[in-house]
């Protein structure tokens, strides 16, 4: 063990694949509070731009009502169904360009129709980005974070894995996939194009407390 006062101590931060997997556990947890925190405030802007529409389209057609000349402007009864259904059709049409169209690099300029199509689907696509950040939302049990960490203090001792050795680390398909996804979407590791070959490295970026030394941060 490296003694206390030694200034290499300073440096290791995690010293077994059990600390580190108690610490991952802890940094997933703040991971998915920062994901409930987005998704709520994406939730709340999408309401408030949906009820901005429907009161704005109200206000078009009492305008136009009483641009007609009638004597008492209102809503029709059945707006609302057909505001629903608008909103549901236009959500899956936002969707299926999603999906589906190839995204285009931005240009100065644009047609026009492709400026009122943004327009328009500008709400159903804050709406759709809601379900896209559910998706950061990550669950890894005991012995997946286990595995997670000891992969951690693996790539830390080697600094780089191939892609393709990866199974040998997490034999186990399904929860090589999570495990790679979660540490990728909490910035721990990072997949890097080398050739024609993917490199598992560990984050530049990554939190203070998985910064290793050169031994990988584990301590005898």
């Amino acid at each position: 063990m490296v003694p206390a006062d030694s200034p290499r101590a300073n440096n290791l931060r995690i010293l077994t694949p059990g600390s580190t997997a108690r610490t991952l556990r802890a940094h997933l947890a703040r991971h998915n509070l920062r994901v409930l925190f987005i998704a709520c405030g994406t939730l709340l802007l999408a309401a408030a731009l949906w009820l901005l529409l429907y009161a704005l389209a109200c206000w078009l057609i009492l305008l136009a009502v009483s641009a007609g000349g009638a004597s008492e402007a209102a809503i029709p009864r059945t707006f609302l169904r057909w505001f629903i259904a608008l909103a549901l059709v236009s959500t899956a049409w936002a969707w299926l360009c999603r999906r589906f169209l190839r995204q285009d690099i931005a240009r100065d300029k644009k047609h026009s129709l492709e400026v009122a199509s943004e327009f328009l689907l500008a709400t159903p696509r804050v709406t759709l980005s809601l379900f896209s950040t559910m998706t950061a939302w990550r669950r890894l049990s005991a012995p997946e974070l286990e595995q997670a960490a000891s992969f951690i203090h693996r790539l830390a001792s080697e600094r780089r894995l191939p892609l393709l050795s990866v199974p040998q680390e997490i034999p186990d398909a399904r929860t090589r996939e999570k495990v790679l996804l979660t540490l990728q979407l909490m910035e721990i590791i990072d997949l890097q194009k080398r050739g024609r070959d993917w490199i598992v490295t560990l984050h530049v970026s990554r939190p203070a407390a998985f910064q290793f030394d050169r031994a990988g941060g584990d301590a005898e």
